[in-house]
């Protein structure tokens, strides 16, 4: 008697795992988490933002969230290292190491950076 309901428990769970990672944003939570991304966004507003995410269960994006309010918060000297980490990937045409580095950079929520590196990438291995 006890199998027959924990199956049917397990296949609920399952069903409702697979409804949740399937779940798409509206048209205006899209907007809403697109301009906290790319506009200077206070990080206790992106915190409550990521809470608000994770709740209608878009939780990566709440984690990217989370990740930009923390990058806000890093001190001037570490901003001015992954400038400088940045800018040699940039320049350079090792393109494993500049994947590499957009990993890293997206991996910390940089994800405008991320997105500059590949970007690069591909335009290096397209002429290569």
């Amino acid at each position: 008697m006890f199998v027959p309901l924990l199956v049917a428990g397990a296949a609920g769970l399952a069903y409702w795992q697979v409804k949740k990672r399937n779940k798409k944003m509206s048209p205006t939570q899209r907007k809403i988490y697109d301009a906290a991304m790319k506009s200077p966004t206070p990080p206790d507003k992106l915190r409550t933002l990521a809470d608000a995410f994770e709740k209608e269960g878009f939780h990566k994006e709440a984690n990217n969230l989370r990740k930009r309010a923390v990058m806000q918060e890093v001190p001037p000297q570490v901003k001015a290292s992954r400038k400088s980490i940045f800018q040699k990937a940039m320049a350079s045409k090792n393109i494993p190491a500049i994947l590499s580095t957009a990993t890293e950079f997206e991996n910390q929520g940089y994800t405008a950076n991320a997105a500059a590196l590949k970007k690069r990438a591909a335009a290096l291995s397209k002429t290569s």
